[in-house]
């Protein structure tokens, strides 16, 4: 009697994928891709929250059911279903037969910023990878009388032009540790000062041989809106007619958030129809002076995406990725102070701290805490398994790409996953 309860127990622990993996001369294992779709093949099979049998049910999968492949880990798949559940499945339970994807798979473009400072160059990652489309240094800074001012890394444009990359010189207003508002509203607000920019920036374009440009222009007051929207339009007349790129790159905005003050100024319909594309900057849900939380949450990110379809062509929307996360520090009780983290960063100090990595199975995203010197820290950051729960949403939403803040700071694996889940 005992015999046949462990044998019914054996087989009940294999059909639900409670073991991580199935031992097999006679049946190979399924030949699954990330990003590609798939279909369950055990009879009651239990997604679990992460990448093994000890972890917890979400729900139960029937025998036949589609799902979208978006991760894989030691033999186990991440998989969303089409009511949009996500967990994980023992790759065995999965049919070798791949169906097609649920969602569109066009080529989409990969845009990542460059930064070159002293803490951490993205140059390495370029030349590593070939994944990227585009690249937008981040190089000039534009003042209030229509003036640049920066210097331009001519290696990263040379290295765009061996490997026939789009490059886009990025233009900023931040100074002396900040998105200066004030001089944004004394160059948007003056006409000669606009003509003035608009006409250096076009001189330096032609100078460096860029395929174009990518504004970022944060902090702009909301009273500012129509005479940003001028600017925008002013630089597309003198662009656009030459062949350049005008992008943009534009705070994220919800139903909800549409007109606070950091956001309003940003007119998504006018700008979507002046402008070759907009990168939504879907990151800093919850920000380095704010407390903990996720860096973009799926739903937050999901309502972004949503909210800007309204008013903008969805093949000049690109989604931002964060490459990086916040160490949180509580000085006082409920009063926290962040500091950025890369991706590298945040699993090496998990692993000195000797603390587990937990997944928040709502949101979407890795997070741990750990104590320093009295003090509770918790962190909050993205990862390759984050990221790819975002790329699903670039293929559903069939939207133009995405666009990586930032170069340098991430995990090398994540590459792979985008070109895996972005191929065509």
């Amino acid at each position: 009697m005992q015999a046949i309860l462990i044998y019914l127990l054996t087989i009940f622990l294999s059909l639900t994928g409670f073991f991580g993996s199935r031992q097999s001369t006679t049946e190979p294992l399924p030949s699954v891709e990330v990003g590609q779709g798939a279909l369950v093949g055990g009879e009651q099979v239990v997604l679990r929250e992460g990448p093994g049998g000890a972890y917890a049910p979400v729900k139960t999968l029937a025998k036949g059911e589609e799902v979208q492949v978006i991760g894989e880990q030691n033999g186990w798949y991440q998989v969303q279903t089409r009511t949009h559940e996500s967990g994980w499945v023992a790759g065995w339970l999965l049919t070798g037969t791949l169906m097609g994807s649920s969602v569109s798979h066009r080529p989409r473009e990969v845009l990542g910023y460059y930064v070159d400072d002293l803490r951490q160059t993205g140059y390495d990652s370029l030349a590593a990878n070939d994944q990227w489309t585009a690249v937008a240094p981040w190089a000039y800074m534009l003042d209030g009388e229509g003036n640049l001012q920066g210097k331009t890394p001519a290696k990263v444009l040379d290295l765009a032009g061996s490997r026939g990359k789009q490059t886009l010189a990025l233009i900023h207003n931040y100074q002396d540790t900040k998105f200066d508002g004030a001089m944004a509203t004394t160059l948007l607000s003056n006409p000669e000062a606009r003509g003035q920019a608009v006409e250096n920036i076009y001189q330096m374009l032609l100078r460096w041989g860029y395929s174009g440009v990518n504004i970022d222009f944060e902090n702009v007051p909301h009273q500012q809106k129509d005479n940003l929207n001028a600017f925008m339009q002013e630089l597309a007349d003198r662009l656009q007619p030459e062949g350049l790129l005008v992008t943009m790159s534009i705070p994220a905005k919800t139903d909800k958030t549409a007109n606070a003050n950091w956001i309003g100024a940003y007119d998504y319909r006018t700008l979507g129809r002046i402008v070759d594309g907009l990168q939504l900057m879907t990151y800093d849900e919850h920000y380095r002076d704010g407390s903990p939380g996720p860096i973009a949450s799926i739903g937050w990110v999901e309502e972004v995406i949503t909210y800007a379809l309204k008013h903008v062509p969805r093949n000049k929307l690109y989604l931002g990725i964060a490459l990086y996360g916040y160490d949180w520090e509580e000085v006082a009780p409920g009063e926290w102070t962040g500091q950025a983290i890369t991706q590298r960063q945040a699993k090496t100090l998990a692993e000195t701290k000797n603390v587990p990595v937990n997944w928040d199975a709502v949101h979407k995203v890795p997070h741990f805490s750990y104590t320093d010197l009295g003090n509770r820290h918790v962190v909050y950051f993205e990862d390759r398994y984050s990221l790819s729960h975002k790329l699903y949403l670039v293929n559903k939403y069939d939207l133009a790409g995405i666009a990586l803040w930032r170069l340098g700071f991430e995990d090398p694996a994540v590459w792979s996953i985008i070109g895996r889940s972005l191929r065509p």
